[in-house]
C-alpha cells in the first residue's frame, strides 16, 4: 500500500495492489479516521484493534506518512 502527495500538494493517491484512489489532500484527516474506524471495528472499543486490523494497518501507515508530510 502506498500513499503519495501530488507535486502541487493538492491531492493524495492511495494505491493498493489492484486499485487506486485519488482524493483532495485536505481530506487526509477524514481518510485516516475512516480507515482507523475500519481497523477498530469489532474490537473491544475505541483504540482497540478489531479482527481485521492487520488488513488496514498498511493503509493507515501510508496515510500517516502523507499526513506528516503535509503537517495534518
Amino acid at each position: 500500500m502506498t500513499a503519495a502527495l501530488s507535486p502541487d500538494r493538492q491531492t493524495v493517491t492511495l494505491r493498493g495492489p489492484s486499485w487506486s484512489r485519488v482524493f483532495p489532500a485536505a481530506q487526509i484527516a477524514a481518510q485516516l479516521r475512516f480507515y482507523r474506524g475500519l481497523s477498530e471495528r469489532g474490537g473491544k472499543g475505541k483504540g482497540h484493534p478489531g479482527p481485521h486490523a492487520r488488513h488496514y494497518a498498511p493503509t493507515i501507515a501510508a496515510l500517516d506518512a502523507v499526513a506528516r508530510e503535509v503537517g495534518a
